[in-house]
């Protein structure tokens, strides 16, 4: 099935298990380490929950083959309820899942398992005992209910998954690192820190920034957001705060790019009709080409209530762009110096509002922010670590 190698020699296969592969930050980061790991590698991929759209973003399939016959299982029956017995269907269907996963890595035979993320941390120890060589799994985000701290079953479950001489954890993000070593007590040498960048195209900013989508009013300021549809992204918050803007006399529109959870645009959609700013608000849906996206903008924001390191936040400052964010993560520490400024609380939504209006009114603050960013983004390409640690990874079969 996966053919000779092009560049010689034994195949290393790799198997990629993800909760979804729709397009997010984990999707780029993962597409990312295929593209650097072709030559004498060979890569499977399972998404659970048989969303395959990012392969938009990947069209050779030489040295990658997309599984999407896995059948995808629920952890609960949404008929019981109850702590004990809501415990125990849980407990049980885990099980099932972890049996269901140790059958198709036997059948695989991966030489490297690769799990990112809670929802695929049942494979990680279905490859206990197995013929896998080595077990990576990656953490780089929560959903809202961990944005503080994880529950203590979820801090046993990693604990335990981490369990083993030729397992690893990666993080790309300090919060997540100081997390894992205080929660969930991973040993510092079991673990590895990544840091991805994105490349800079050669545009300058001053072209990205004058650039507006065909059809605007090139009076209004344009502000985008890009993500997917999840409750800890909290787009309400910015649809809030675009209500009050525009309640203030400000000539602006908002984009809103992305896919996701149907329930979290359905409230979108609601909240849209019920602020009555719907000739305000476009929400374009899947984005293909980012860079199109952000040359259409000219405020980028990001208005979550847990964030790592946001792939689509660099490709903001690589644009050109400046930002407006929630304080979450290492948010912060990426944007320029200049641009952290611009960053608030997500429990002061007030300060998040006069950020977005001190932008909206000042566009040679605009300018200055995006050139600080651009340069800030290109400077971080001499801290990108993502090819050395997965070449470490690879080669090496187990943990001392």
């Amino acid at each position: 099935m996966v053919g000779a190698d092009k560049c010689g020699g034994k195949i290393t296969t790799v198997l990629h298990i993800l909760p979804s592969f729709d397009m997010g930050g984990s999707q780029r980061r993962v597409l990312q380490i295929i593209r650097d790991f072709s030559c004498g590698y060979h890569h499977f991929v399972i998404a659970l929950d048989g969303c395959y759209r990012a392969i938009d973003s990947y069209p050779d399939s030489s040295y990658c083959t997309f599984i999407k016959d896995v059948v995808v299982r629920k952890y609960l029956n949404p008929n019981v309820k109850g702590g004990i017995a809501r415990f125990i269907n849980h407990f049980l269907q885990s099980c099932k899942n972890i049996l269901y996963a140790r059958g198709i890595i036997r059948d695989l035979s991966p030489d490297i398992l690769c799990t990112y993320n809670w929802g695929s941390l049942e494979w990680s120890i279905a490859g206990y005992r197995s013929a896998v060589k080595k077990i990576i799994h990656s953490e780089d985000g929560f959903c809202v209910n961990e944005a503080a701290t994880s529950t203590l079953m979820r801090r046993c479950v990693r604990y335990f998954s981490m369990l083993g001489r030729n397992r690893c954890l990666v993080v790309i993000s300090a919060t997540l690192a100081e997390r894992a070593t205080r929660e969930w007590y991973i040993p510092l040498y079991k673990q590895r820190h990544v840091s991805f960048c994105i490349d800079v195209c050669p545009a300058t900013p001053e072209r990205l920034y004058s650039t507006k989508q065909d059809g605007y009013n090139k009076n209004e300021v344009v502000i985008g957001w890009l993500g997917m549809f999840r409750p800890e992204k909290n787009i309400g918050r910015l649809i809030r705060v675009i209500h009050k803007v525009l309640t203030a006399g400000y000539e602006i529109r908002l984009i809103i790019g992305g896919t996701g959870q149907e329930s979290e645009r359905a409230i979108i959609h609601d909240m849209i009709q019920e602020y009555a700013i719907c000739d305000k608000v476009d929400i374009i849906g899947y984005v293909s080409d980012v860079s199109q996206f952000m040359c259409g903008i000219d405020i980028f924001v990001i208005s979550s209530d847990t964030e790592q390191t946001p792939c689509v936040l660099m490709e903001a400052m690589a644009a050109g762009l400046p930002c407006v964010s929630t304080d979450v993560g290492d948010v912060r520490n990426i944007l320029s110096l200049e641009n952290a400024y611009y960053v608030a609380s997500p429990k002061s939504e007030d300060l998040f509002l006069q950020h977005i209006i001190c932008m909206i009114d000042n566009q040679e603050l605009r300018c200055t922010l995006g050139k600080a960013n651009r340069l800030a983004i290109k400077a971080r390409e001499s801290t990108c670590n993502s090819y050395a640690v997965y070449s470490d990874l690879f080669s090496t079969f187990s943990m001392t």
